[in-house]
């Protein structure tokens, strides 16, 4: 998601939110169609309503909780495709499958609160299906784009700013 970042900078930022939302809903229809052979997922639309009426939460709070799933799953991918990448080499599989469930199980918790539907069968994947690499990496990339279209602005904000502590 950061390298679409890098579109032309005479856009305004509304138009860059635009062209990186259109990426996303693209990486989820590409997932749940032919990974998942679910369609009703690619085009899932969150709504906060079943988790205020769930958790009994206003709604503002509910928003605020999910601007911070959305900033955890940004840094958190960094991680799965770390861990994903060293069980592909082999190195420390065993401690490093434990570490993938223990980070996928942490913010499927968050996602159920949440009621986030899309995440929670993405997360389901991580935690469940390690002899499949290739999928899970298009489950962290499946999940970098549903946290975007939760909220497009709050997403491009803060992956604009990750990619500027990047440089450091």
């Amino acid at each position: 998601m950061l390298g679409k970042l890098n579109i032309d900078s005479d856009l305004s930022k509304e138009k860059k939110i635009e062209i990186v939302l259109e990426y996303a809903q693209e990486i989820c229809d590409d997932v749940f169609k032919n990974r998942f052979d679910n369609s009703k997922l690619s085009n899932y639309i969150y709504s906060v309503t079943e988790a205020e009426n769930e958790l009994g939460l206003e709604e503002e709070l509910i928003i605020q909780l999910t601007e911070d799933y959305i900033t955890q799953i940004f840094k958190a991918s960094d991680v799965f495709k770390n861990l994903i990448h060293n069980i592909r080499k082999n190195k420390d599989k065993k401690n490093k499958l434990i570490e993938l469930r223990d980070l996928a199980h942490k913010n499927l918790g968050v996602v159920r609160n949440l009621h986030i539907k899309d995440a929670q069968v993405l997360l389901n994947d991580l935690l469940t299906k390690h002899d499949d690499l290739d999928h899970l990496e298009d489950c962290v990339k499946a999940l970098n784009a549903c946290a975007f279209k939760l909220n497009p602005e709050y997403a491009y904000n803060t992956l604009s700013i990750i990619k500027i502590k990047k440089t450091f």
